[in-house]
């Protein structure tokens, strides 16, 4: 990546750049070694976390060549290989980032590694009860409490990070657990798949991360066919009696997100 394609990529892909240079050298882990996965990391961090064995040192280092600062962080299993790198096993790795993230964001990154082995079936993703073993296993402690509640919450059926720290916010402000990712037959014979739903209130929850509203991210379709298509889509499920709300980015983040409130405010039954 040149300096120019530095400066318009994203975020991640720059954090994602120089965890790969760095992976070169160093063995990835946590939050580095989720990143090269393919797991998304909400908030993008300012350290590339690298593992160390025996005696090498611990702890953090400034800045360098890239913008982000270094985390050694001690491990005791052996790396493994990932392309032409060298990672902590995926199970270690993913729960020891999640273990350092806020609930919403590890419970993000375990729904997307649940997905990634039931749904997927990539070879090197872990089930459900194989990061729990691991967690029992695992030497570390840092973190153990944190990774072991994102493990409760998480559940591959949720397809992005915001509908991961939807469900968090959802279940933690009281309300009951929603169905997740159900199907509905529309009166056009087409089927309909929601985020979230609670059937017995007859309400529908769609998290709107508007991604697909970005021109060249949703195939052949504009931007306003795409909200044309949507529009027509929540129209055809108030057609079956169902009420529909919808949240973006905005609803979850602050002391005091606006999320509960539109539960609240629509009829979202509490636990």
């Amino acid at each position: 990546m040149d300096a120019e394609e530095w400066a318009q990529a994203y975020p991640s892909d720059r954090f994602l750049t120089a965890a790969t240079a760095v992976g070169r050298a160093h063995v990835l882990t946590s939050r580095s070694a989720a990143a090269v996965l393919g797991l998304p990391l909400v908030s993008i961090p300012q350290e590339i976390d690298i593992a160390v064995t025996g005696r090498g040192h611990v702890g953090r280092t400034p800045p360098g060549r890239f913008p982000f600062g270094m985390k050694r962080i001690r491990s005791l299993s052996p790396p493994m290989e990932f392309g032409d790198l060298l990672i902590t096993p995926p199970s270690e790795s993913i729960l020891r980032a999640a273990g350092s993230l806020p609930i919403g964001e590890a419970v993000a990154l375990c729904d997307a590694a649940l997905r990634r082995h039931y749904v997927d079936e990539a070879s090197w993703a872990p089930s459900g009860p194989d990061l729990m073993v691991a967690l029992e296993a695992a030497t570390w402690r840092g973190g153990r409490t944190n990774a072991r509640r994102a493990l409760e919450f998480a559940r591959p059926q949720s397809e992005s990070p915001g509908e991961s720290m939807s469900r968090v916010l959802i279940i933690e402000s009281g309300f009951r657990a929603p169905e997740l990712q159900v199907r509905f037959c529309l009166n056009s014979g087409e089927t309909a798949r929601c985020d979230f739903f609670w059937r017995e209130a007859g309400i529908i929850g769609e998290f709107d991360g508007l991604i697909k509203y970005q021109p060249g991210l949703s195939g052949q379709r504009s931007p306003a066919e795409v909200a044309m298509e949507e529009r027509q889509r929540e129209s055809a499920l108030h057609d079956l009696g169902f009420r529909v709300l919808r949240w973006t980015w905005s609803a979850l983040r602050g002391e005091q997100p606006l999320l509960p409130r539109l539960l609240r405010d629509a009829g979202v039954p509490r636990a």
